[in-house]
């Protein structure tokens, strides 16, 4: 099993055209993540609202007295 620092070690080994590559991989993949997240977050908020436990504020003193 590879560690966190044995997979350093071996990115470290790269040549600079595959440290470009990899970077350009991580970044999609991070930005990737990020979208399932919001998609994941999205579709809980919306199951939520549809069982009635979100609730809305008309002002920010009523929802600074929830908080």
């Amino acid at each position: 099993m590879n560690t966190f620092a044995t997979i350093v070690e071996e990115i470290k080994k790269l040549s600079l055209d595959e440290w470009i590559e990899l970077n350009f991989l991580t970044e999609k993949f991070i930005v990737e993540k990020h979208r399932n997240e919001f998609h994941k977050n999205h579709l809980e908020s919306l199951s939520e609202h549809r069982k009635g436990k979100l609730k809305f504020f008309n002002n920010s003193s009523d929802l600074k007295f929830f908080l």
